[in-house]
């Protein structure tokens, strides 16, 4: 499982990976701004995984019956990491991963029906998803897996570690998750939200995003509003939007090492929603990063890699023994 595609190998290098340039994270707050959120659906409990082999297709051949293809990058070499994207897609998640892959094996799908891939009419809940996910681990053998989630990634992230009947996780990230109903917080509901107004319930500084980032081509433009589409899929409204009411209390059946790293200045989900998060899973620590929002590593890197880089060099000795 560590084998990476030649255009995405990375290399190791011994001090913290610098920033990349503003534009650069500029074009991917864009992508966010564009599709920014989490689904909403009250996720089934987890059921006995059933083996459905490797082909996606069942016995008879129906395609009402087939299995979603999840289209997967992997990067880097060394220990597994398996990063959850948002609702802008994998592109949000690109500097991250880069980080991450200097040091371990980093594997990052790409749901159904996101960046174009198909999704099944089926398939609509996150619960689904986290089935989706475990699967993989299951047919691939993956092992010793950090599992990192953010915004609806981090809400799918302790769905898989709900669902590992086979114990493949070995440690949780949620950063800026959404998926809990925590009363007095509620989630900003963004459906319809403008990219200024995205800008400003998501960053700290909403000036320094979107501006000197290049225009979306037409058909980066139309695979981002169909991201957004699919996200309409997942979405609720009311009291249940972005939330499974029920997973507050099933979160004390994690018991892996957890990190709940959040952005103080996001206006998506509080401060305030993500400590509750973390005080419902067992021993989860947490963590924030001053001056940054939803997506904490895009506005400061440094900051957010000086808190995860120790928990995942420590959940990686601690799944060795």
């Amino acid at each position: 499982m560590n084998t990476a595609t030649a255009d995405s190998t990375m290399h190791t290098t011994p001090s913290v990976r610098k920033p990349k340039p503003a534009a650069r994270r500029a074009g991917i707050a864009l992508v966010t701004l564009v599709a920014l959120g989490a689904g909403c659906q009250t996720a089934p409990a987890a059921a006995p995984h059933a083996d459905l082999g490797s082909t996606p297709m069942t016995d008879n051949g129906s395609k009402e019956n087939q299995r979603p293809t999840m289209k997967i990058t992997e990067s880097g070499s060394g220990r597994n990491i398996l990063i959850l994207h948002g609702g802008g897609g994998p592109a949000t998640m690109t500097l991250l991963g880069a980080h991450l892959a200097e040091k371990a094996h980093v594997i990052t799908p790409t749901y159904p029906g996101w960046d174009g891939t198909p999704r099944p009419e089926s398939l609509t809940t996150v619960g689904a998803l986290a089935e989706e996910i475990v699967h993989y681990l299951d047919e691939h053998d993956v092992k010793d897996v950090l599992v990192i989630g953010s915004s609806i990634g981090g809400w799918i992230a302790p769905e898989v570690a709900l669902r590992d009947r086979a114990h493949r996780v070995s440690g949780l990230v949620i950063i800026n998750g959404t998926g809990v109903n925590v009363p007095g917080q509620p989630i900003t509901n963004v459906t319809g939200f403008t990219p200024p107004q995205l800008a400003k319930v998501a960053f700290h500084d909403p000036s320094k995003f979107g501006a000197g980032a290049p225009p979306p081509t037409p058909e980066r433009l139309a695979m981002m509003r169909a991201n957004a589409a699919t996200l309409a899929m997942f979405s609720g409204s009311g009291d249940t939007y972005s939330c499974d009411p029920g997973l507050l209390v099933r979160l004390k059946g994690i018991h892996v090492p957890t990190l709940v790293l959040w952005g103080e200045s996001d206006h998506v989900v509080t401060k305030e929603y993500g400590r509750a998060y973390a005080a419902a899973i067992p021993n989860a620590r947490f963590e924030t990063v001053a001056d940054a929002g939803h997506l904490p590593w895009l506005e400061q890197p440094e900051a957010t890699f000086r808190v995860l880089d120790p928990f995942v060099a420590a959940t990686a000795a601690s799944g060795q023994r």
